[in-house]
C-alpha cells in the first residue's frame, strides 16, 4: 500500500513550526494575496522565502494557495504574484479551478484526468520495458509484478526485485505519447490566441506564453 502524504495547513509561523515539527510531509500556507484564507496570518514577501526554507531544511514540501476568484482588474498582479512564488521556491500551486471560465460540465471532465487516467495493456507495457531494457524480464528481475500499480497522463508504473535483490519501481511511457502531447500542445497554443484576440483583458495574464512554458515543463518530464 502506498504511504499517503500528510498535508497540514500552516497559516502563519506558529502553525508552520507545529506542522513541520510534529510530522507533516506537506504543507499550504498563503501569500498576502490570491489566497482565501483571509483570516490567517500568512505570509508577506520577507517571510515567505524564509518558511520555505524552515520546511524544506526539514524534508517538508510547501504548497502555495492562489484560489481566489480575483476580479479582472488583478490580472495584471497575478504574474508577478507567481514570480514571487516561484522565487521563494514553493513546490506546488493549489489553485481555484474557476467556474466564471469553464462550465460546471466540462469541470467535471477535466477532474477526471486528475486521477483516473486508465491505464494500456500490461502485456504491451511489458514488451516496452524489454525493448528498453534490451533483455526479457526473468533475465533481469527476480521478482516482477505484471500489473501497474499506478497510471498517469504520461506513463504507468510497475514493481520489481532486481537480482541482486533491490527493490525497484519501473516507470514505462505511454506508447506514441511524444506526438499526442504535440497535437495537443498545438490545439492549446491556438485556442489560447483565440482568447487573447477576443478577450484583451487577458494581455496581463501572455496566456499563449503560459502554454509555451507548460510544453517546455512536460518535454522536460518525457525526457
Amino acid at each position: 500500500m502506498r504511504k499517503p502524504e500528510l498535508l497540514s495547513p500552516a497559516g502563519d509561523w506558529e502553525k508552520l513550526q507545529m506542522a513541520v515539527l510534529y510530522g507533516a510531509d506537506a504543507v499550504y500556507l498563503a501569500g498576502t494575496s490570491f489566497g482565501m484564507r483571509s483570516f490567517a496570518g500568512n505570509f508577506d514577501d520577507e517571510a515567505l522565502p524564509k518558511a520555505v526554507a524552515f520546511a524544506h531544511d526539514h524534508g517538508v514540501k510547501v504548497h502555495a494557495t492562489v484560489n481566489t476568484m480575483p476580479r479582472w482588474n488583478e490580472a495584471e498582479q497575478l504574474p508577478a504574484h507567481l514570480e514571487k512564488l516561484d522565487a521563494a521556491g514553493v513546490d506546488a500551486l493549489i489553485l481555484a479551478d474557476r467556474p466564471d471560465i469553464l462550465s460546471e460540465r466540462f469541470r467535471k471532465e477535466l477532474k477526471k484526468l486528475q486521477t483516473n487516467a486508465l491505464p494500456f495493456d500490461d502485456h504491451l507495457a511489458i514488451r516496452l520495458i524489454e525493448d528498453e531494457l534490451g533483455a526479457e524480464i526473468k533475465d533481469v528481475f527476480s521478482e516482477f509484478n505484471p500489473h501497474c500499480i499506478a497510471s498517469a497522463s504520461i506513463g504507468q508504473v510497475y514493481t520489481g526485485r532486481l537480482k541482486n535483490g533491490k527493490d525497484v519501481v519501473i516507470k514505462i511511457r505511454r506508447p506514441n505519447i511524444d506526438q499526442k502531447i504535440k497535437l495537443d500542445l498545438y490545439l492549446m497554443r491556438y485556442l489560447a490566441k483565440k482568447l487573447a484576440l477576443e478577450y484583451p483583458e487577458m494581455a496581463a495574464i501572455n496566456i499563449v506564453g503560459v502554454v509555451d512554458e507548460f510544453g517546455e515543463s512536460i518535454f522536460k518530464e518525457l525526457n
